[in-house]
């Protein structure tokens, strides 16, 4: 029984427990400091849930605009058709076989224009 003592006598015994006692303040602020980094994971993740929903709303949103702005193109499109009148242009006189050719494309110029007044986008 005598290798086997219940009681350890030390030197120093203000010294071994101010040691204890900084050993416990060490590991209390470790744990303080792991529970601001859960924290922390924490808000990051929940931040970035929060930008994931307000990207999905903002493309959202531009699909819906981009289905939008077609339409406002080809109401443009239909008032610039509209807008197109039939006028005689002065040409320089040109004689011969060109002539009739550049009166003949002026003339399919002026069909087509006119089908496309008269179509409805």
């Amino acid at each position: 029984m005598k290798d086997d003592p219940v009681h350890v006598l030390l030197r120093n015994p203000l010294d071994a427990r101010r040691h204890i006692l900084l050993g416990g303040i060490d590991s209390l602020k470790a744990l303080e400091k792991y529970e601001n980094f859960k924290k922390l994971k924490h808000d990051k993740k929940k931040k970035f849930m929060e930008l994931s929903e307000k990207l999905k709303s903002i493309r959202l949103q531009m699909d819906h605009l981009m289905g939008i702005i077609p339409k406002i193109k080809e109401q443009k499109l239909e008032a610039e058709v509209r807008k197109i009148t039939h006028k005689e242009e002065l040409m320089p006189k040109v004689t011969g076989k060109r002539g009739e050719k550049v009166k003949d494309l002026h003339r399919e110029i002026r069909i087509l224009q006119e089908k496309l007044a008269g179509l409805r986008f």
